[in-house]
């Protein structure tokens, strides 16, 4: 099993939220699917929008889709779906959002996966984020079927 998802991470700033995120996208390819849980204000958009910018390689606005419920990112490597399921009232809805297109394509990084639960796959990695206090937070790696196999890239 990778070190990257051997320990809970204590977290003090955004900077170590942000090499953190950064480690976690150099292991990424079409077809994963990473959640994120989390109370609200806990800061999953926050990593979300480090991991988009450290893939796209530059420092592009990422706003969390829980309007329209998915916002799609094109990049060199792949399409990434960046979904918010705060909202859905129904899990079957995740269908019309395009998630079936996304699985096969893309990377999906799932915000509030709890409310489509019984449609995630074996095969994922859940990121966990607690609040401790305003500034720090722990940050725990979850990995599911072939996930538990992926080692960060060494250099």
């Amino acid at each position: 099993m990778s070190i990257l998802f051997l320990h809970k991470y204590n977290i003090s700033d955004l900077q170590e939220t942000k090499k953190l995120s950064e480690k976690l996208g150099e292991l990424l390819t079409p077809r994963d699917i990473v959640t994120f849980s989390g109370n609200l204000g806990a800061g999953k958009t926050t990593f979300v929008k480090f991991l988009i910018q450290s893939i796209v390689k530059q420092e592009i606005p990422v706003t969390s889709p829980t309007f329209n419920l998915v916002q799609i990112y094109e990049t060199k490597k792949f399409p990434i779906w960046h979904f918010d399921m705060y909202r859905l009232r129904d899990s079957d809805e995740v269908f019309e959002l395009g998630y079936e297109e996304a699985l096969s394509e893309g990377v999906s990084l799932i915000e509030w996966p709890e409310k489509m639960q019984e449609f995630l796959p074996k095969d994922r990695l859940d990121v966990i984020i607690k609040t401790v206090d305003v500034n720090k937070r722990v940050i725990e790696f979850i990995p599911h079927g072939e996930w538990k196999n992926r080692t960060p890239k060494q250099g």
